[in-house]
């Protein structure tokens, strides 16, 4: 059985950007490539938890950033052996340049709207993709 990817995203805590991560990994891990993908909780690296240390150790990473500050980036690439595949979403903004965050409505931390949720698949979309691209190259 192949390693499953790690695609960690950031706590994002009272951000609309934040959520859009954690929900787009949730699409990732639990409907698109279940046996294939997991995650964890930022939490865990920061509060140095062995368990979740030796899951990075073992498997390849994705972080997965609302902000320029990368916070999983950051912290997958400290504890890891591999640094990290590494999104954000201004990467989204960089290569889908019709997307305008001043044009839609992400919405809130708690209820996202049409805008965000579209973010959401295309940044599901994104991970599916590189996921696709890690495998490929290990084979």
């Amino acid at each position: 059985m192949k390693k499953p990817i790690v695609v960690i995203p950031c706590s994002g805590i009272g951000k609309a950007y934040g959520t859009i991560c954690r929900e787009a990994v949730y699409e990732v891990v639990e409907r698109r490539r279940p046996n294939e993908a997991r995650t964890l909780c930022l939490g865990l690296l920061t509060k140095g938890d062995e368990e979740a240390i030796e899951l990075l150790k073992e498997n390849p990473c994705i972080s997965v950033d609302g902000c320029a500050k990368k916070c999983s980036y950051k912290n997958i690439e400290r504890m890891a052996e591999k640094i990290p595949i590494s999104f954000t979403i201004m990467d989204l903004f960089k290569k889908y340049k019709y997307l305008n965050p001043n044009e839609f409505d992400l919405g809130t931390v708690l209820h996202l709207e049409e805008g965000g949720k579209r973010l959401v698949h295309l940044l599901a979309d994104e991970i599916c993709h590189e996921m696709d691209r890690m495998e490929e190259k290990d084979d």
